[in-house]
């Protein structure tokens, strides 16, 4: 049986620390979806790496498959949410994670690094985000514009 993954509404946008960071290993937005119009605001916020699990498919046997993970910059919080479905059905978010590309519902993240993954999972082992403890499954996903539609608020609940 597939996963169940819900949709909802509403966005909370945090404020990070003012410092540098690199950009993500995924290819940015355009400039018309973060860039110059906004100051670059949800590009600054995202201050955290991620390890991102993407295209997930069923193998025909119960389970995923998934593409290599790559690291990303996010804005992660660690926050409980209570979601309800389109359904009616409650779900609990264990987080809340702004990114800077259109995540896929089903896809995994993970909070820090391949290198770190590596150091506890193994060369191999990692690959698959169902081995990994604390990699959660993207379960919403909300896309905002602004409301001149120049750029796109990008955030998932986990």
């Amino acid at each position: 049986m597939a996963p169940s993954f819900g949709s909802g509404t509403g966005v909370r946008i945090p404020v990070p620390p003012d410092d540098e960071s690199s950009d993500s290993v995924l290819p940015e937005p355009s400039p018309g979806e973060d860039g110059p119009q906004d100051g670059g605001f949800i590009k600054r916020v995202r201050r955290q790496i991620a390890v991102y699990w993407p295209n997930p498919e069923t193998d025909g046997y119960g389970s995923y498959t998934f593409d290599p993970p790559v690291e990303v910059t996010c804005r992660w919080d660690e926050e409980i949410e209570k979601i309800i479905q389109d359904a009616g059905d409650e779900i609990i978010s264990r987080a809340s994670v702004l990114l800077g590309f259109d995540p896929e519902k089903g896809a995994y993240l993970y909070r820090g690094t391949i290198a770190d993954l590596i150091t506890i999972y193994g060369i191999t082992d990692y690959l698959n985000p169902l081995n990994v403890v604390n990699a959660y499954p993207i379960r919403v996903v909300y896309l905002t514009p602004d409301i001149r539609n120049k750029f796109v608020l990008r955030e998932v609940k986990l």
